[in-house]
């Protein structure tokens, strides 16, 4: 150590130029350090929802995962509302806003809600610009926002700077020279920056770890600076000359600095073993940081020292000096009493920090809670073996007040409906507007198509008839694509469906009326058949009859057939074609009917007869077991409907542009539900991150899960995560301690050589963890768990140290 002292301070103008070269070099690295801000990561490797992620990372490859920004408005009228929306979608990295107008999802009295989502990360810069133009644009307004960030947030600036100045405080007060604290200062702050960027060589650092570290690293180190200077003082008044003061001070300085460092960096070190690698994360940069305090303080201080020793006498100051002599007399008197005070203490402090709460979750100011509670999303990822068992657990989560929706592909995309539930199920879609009105009748339609591959029936011309009338051309869907002709004498072919009236005898002004003709012409008509037939009854003819005679014996005479024009002839034998088809009775295929029917339209279109039949099928001929999903009904109409030209009338352009697009939409959806080998239940509710009744959901949902399904399932969101940290932190804090104790009993043993010392350093040091964890469930607060692990490694490793330091005077004491 004589020879390592004679260099350093023999070389310390060189060894100070390349300390800081290096803390140079390792300020630029410091922007480049990755600093992670998903704690999923730090999860074990055994973890259930880390296990969860690797299998729905593999499986939903293309799941997009956004970030939210909440935007909630006070005031603004439905006008206001709307062009919020608007210039909230035109914001540069927005991909969607969400916002409803008639939903109370989204209004609440005079409250607007207004959701931005973007694929950028939380706290890049693109996200901070989104949120940046938000504030810019709506300065005016009465706003709020927050955006859905649940990682732990960075330690306010002022709480770093006032530690800093408490911190500086003490120095100038305890300090004898004020450009002391200057000199530590400079020499921690070369440390904490190299510190910083040599994380750029660990990979990446999370969120929590680089925004503790520096100060942290300060506060831990800084007793070093102080015991280096103290030794330094006290070799000068042995030898006034500076360097060989220095010298020595190093060389007898050495053991006990080092020994204090080592406790600290072992104590950090053992987080290393937590089976939550934040731990780990925490403990290396820490111990790293200790240790590289421990450098700076043997080779950066000792040159400022000597370069600062004018400065040093210069600005030299009455030390504050704290009378202990009273509290020694004190101690020392009441030793028995407060040694029984101490047993008590520890009992009583071991029992009561076990019922301070535990919390997984740092609570941030969120004003926009308060009035629209913020949607907690979680993700059961499970077998496609077992997705009739989660159905069935969805469908009892909704019955959850505290639950909005649990979807997954079974009971949404790929929910097998009959077609009136189908109807129901794509007028609550958000998408409305597909091109066509597909209604019930519709949908008929197409389930008859898909399950009997459009097979058509043969029908009675009686019996089409009467469907064409009562229920074609009563859909307003379907009327308007019928044949004009048609169409406009509905009434007239509801007349000729009736077979018994067809054949049922009548006198000549009910004929007259039946065909909508001049009662005197029919009454000419109804003698010139009593002269002509000799079948001629006094009861009148039938529309048969009549029908038959006039074109079977009137029309073929040019001298008769004269009293009736072109077209009303034409019209008479087509009534007779259809006429004998009624009341005959025979059954006609779609061909033969669109010949049928050929007579009454010029402009009779065959694929609408075929249509007309399977509308026809549909009604009459379903079966109510057929059931079709929303994915089964969308590839069916691209596949087979948009090319079938049975549907063009129907379906029309609009159609058949959007269904590729649709079809898209759909299979997206789809793909964001069911994968090869597992699928997702989301389930989003009303309910905290973290709290008593978030862990009683969860507990309830994870035993339903194992009683009712048969392979393995995840858990995946913020709140499984809290839940599965509250279930193992506990064995994972006693292991900690364990390993702390025993560490820094056996580095204080080697100190020592004495088993009774390390022994009685570590119970006090204890104690005084338990007192903290105590004191703050007293008051009635939790304690954050990544604070208990500091609490924890910094009294065990560092507070230590003054246990070890006043042990070590009092073994010297003893000596005289």
């Amino acid at each position: 150590m004589k020879k390592l002292s004679d260099f350093v301070v023999n070389k310390r103008i060189v060894i100070l130029a390349v300390m800081l070269a290096v803390t140079a070099v390792c300020e630029a690295l410091i922007p480049k350090v990755v600093v992670n801000t998903d704690m999923t990561k730090y999860l074990p490797d055994d973890s259930s929802m880390k296990i969860g992620l690797d299998v729905m990372e593999r499986e939903f490859p293309d799941v997009k995962v956004t970030q939210t920004v909440r935007v909630m408005f006070r005031g603004l009228g439905a006008e206001q509302r709307t062009e919020a929306l608007k210039a909230l979608e035109q914001i540069p990295y927005v991909d969607s806003v969400d916002y409803d107008a008639d939903s109370g999802t989204y209004n609440e009295g005079e409250y607007a809600l207004f959701v931005a989502h973007t694929v950028y990360g939380y706290g890049s810069a693109e996200e901070r610009s989104i949120e940046s133009q938000i504030r810019a644009d709506f300065a005016e307004f009465d706003m709020d926002l927050v955006n859905g960030d649940t990682a732990t947030a960075e330690i306010p600036l002022w709480i770093v700077a006032l530690a800093f100045a408490i911190l500086l405080t003490i120095l100038f007060a305890m300090c004898n020279s004020w450009v002391e604290p200057l000199l530590f200062l400079i020499a921690i702050g070369c440390a904490i920056v190299i510190n910083l960027g040599t994380n750029y060589f660990k990979g990446e650092v999370s969120n929590v770890t680089f925004s503790i570290a520096a100060i942290l690293q300060m506060v831990l180190s800084m007793d070093y600076s102080i015991m280096l200077m103290n030794r330094y003082r006290q070799e000068l008044a042995v030898d006034a000359e500076a360097t060989g003061a220095m010298k020595r001070a190093l060389t007898n300085a050495f053991s006990s600095i080092a020994s204090s460092s080592v406790t600290t960096i072992v104590g950090l070190l053992c987080l290393v073993f937590m089976r939550f690698k934040i731990g780990s994360d925490l403990g290396i940069v820490l111990a790293k940081g200790v240790f590289i305090s421990l450098l700076c303080i043997f080779t950066i201080l000792p040159g400022l020292i000597l370069l600062s020793g004018k400065a040093i006498k210069k600005t030299a100051k009455k030390e504050l000096r704290i009378p202990t002599a009273g509290l020694a007399a004190f101690s020392y008197r009441a030793r028995y009493a407060f040694a029984a005070l101490f047993a008590v203490l520890f009992i009583g402090s071991f029992i009561m920090q076990g019922s301070t709460k535990m919390a997984y979750t740092l609570l941030t100011n969120d004003p926009i809670a308060d009035i629209f509670p913020p949607v907690n999303t979680m993700v059961l990822l499970y077998g496609n073996a077992d997705d009739r068992a989660v159905t069935a657990i969805a469908e009892a989560l909704e019955d959850d007040p505290a639950v909005k929706s649990a979807v997954n592909y079974s009971n949404t995309l790929g929910k097998e409906y009959g077609a009136s539930e189908l109807a129901d199920a794509l007028t609550d879609m958000d998408d409305a507007d597909i091109g066509v009105d597909i209604d019930a009748t519709m949908l008929h339609i197409l389930y008859y198509d898909h399950y009997r591959n459009g097979e058509l029936p043969s029908i009675a011309a009686g019996d089409f008839l009467r469907f064409l009338a009562d229920d074609v051309l009563a859909n307003e869907n379907f009327a308007e694509y019928v044949d004009d002709d048609i169409r406009d004498n509905a009434g007239q072919l509801l007349k000729f469906a009736d077979a018994d009236a067809l054949t049922a005898p009548m006198a000549a002004p009910e004929l007259a009326a039946f065909f909508d003709m001049d009662l005197e012409q029919v009454n000419g008509l109804y003698m010139l058949y009593a002269g002509m037939r000799s079948d001629a009854g006094g009861q009148g003819l039938s529309v048969q009859q009549f029908v038959d005679f006039v074109v079977g014996d009137v029309l073929t005479n040019a001298d008769f057939a004269a009293g009736f024009d072109a077209g009303a002839s034409e019209d008479l034998r087509a009534a007779q074609t259809l006429i004998s088809a009624v009341v005959g009775g025979s059954e006609y295929s779609a061909s033969e009917m669109t010949i049928l029917l050929g007579g009454l339209s010029d402009d009779l279109d065959g694929n609408m007869i075929e249509l007309m039949y399977l509308y026809y099928a549909g009604l009459r001929d379903s079966d109510p077991a057929w059931t079709l999903s929303i994915r089964t009904l969308f590839d069916f109409l691209s596949s087979d409907i948009v090319g079938d030209p049975r549907f063009d009338a129907v379906l029309g352009d609009a159609f058949r542009a959007n269904i590729d697009d649709m079809k898209a939409d759909l299979d997206e959806g789809v793909s964001q539900l069911k994968g090869e080998n597992y699928s997702r239940l989301i389930i989003t509710a009303t309910l905290p991150d973290e709290s008593d009744e978030t862990t009683v959901f969860l507990s309830k949902l994870i035993a339903e899960a194992d009683a009712d399904t048969a392979g393995e399932y995840y858990l995946i969101g913020s709140s499984a995560m809290n839940y599965e940290m509250q279930q193992r932190f506990g064995g994972e804090m006693t292991l900690i301690t364990l390993l702390t104790a025993i560490s820094i009993f056996l580095v204080v043993l080697v100190t020592f050589r004495n088993a009774i010392i390390p022994a009685l350093l570590v119970l006090l040091v204890q104690c005084g963890v338990y007192i903290t964890v105590s004191v703050i469930g007293l008051q009635g607060y939790g304690i954050y768990y990544l604070a208990l692990l500091i609490v924890q490694s910094i009294l065990m490793g560092a507070t230590i140290d003054y246990g070890i330091l006043f042990t070590d005077y009092y073994r010297e004491r003893r000596q005289s």
